[in-house]
């Protein structure tokens, strides 16, 4: 049997098992071009819709793909965060902070005793204790800003013009 050159949108649709409105679709997308009668040259057609389902499948499978390495490389990450942790060469912010203040927070109580210590001249006491309390004013300012750098993720021992530069 024959096939003919040229077939109606219902008989295309018949010889590829879409419906007359698909093969209407596929038309305005391109997959499809009509004659110079407004009849679809059946070989032409076929060689689109082929071509057409095959390009469909690739994309498809791109775009698994492309998620499947998604999840991957998050795996991935997940588990070098966990393998750091373990290893110890990564710590939550909240206890490099608690380590910092367990270590600094006596620091005040311990040097508050030192101007008794060194002397019994009571404006020579002052002096000693308005230059240690400068010391603690700038550490905890240090501190601080150490702590707040932890908290949103930059790093702590970065200068501030490294920062905004």
């Amino acid at each position: 049997m024959a096939l003919p050159k040229t077939v109606s949108g219902a008989q295309l649709g018949s010889v590829l098992g879409l419906s007359a409105r698909r093969v209407q679709q596929l038309g305005k997308q391109g997959v499809f071009r009509k004659s110079g009668r407004g009849q679809y040259t059946l070989a032409e057609c076929v060689q689109g819709y082929i071509d057409w389902k095959l390009k469909s499948e690739i994309e498809r499978r791109d775009d698994v793909t492309t998620a499947d390495e998604q999840v991957k490389i998050e795996r991935a990450r997940k588990l070098r965060l966990e393998n750091e942790q373990t290893e110890r060469n990564l710590v939550p912010v909240s206890a490099a902070v608690a380590a910092i203040d367990v270590i600094v927070g006596p620091l005040k109580s311990d040097l508050s005793g030192v101007p008794a210590r060194v002397t019994d001249d009571v404006a020579e006491r002052r002096r000693i204790e308005d230059a240690i309390n400068t010391v603690l004013t700038d550490i905890a300012d240090r501190f601080g800003e150490a702590c707040d750098a932890l908290r949103s993720g930059r790093d702590p021992l970065s200068t501030d013009e490294e920062d905004d530069g």
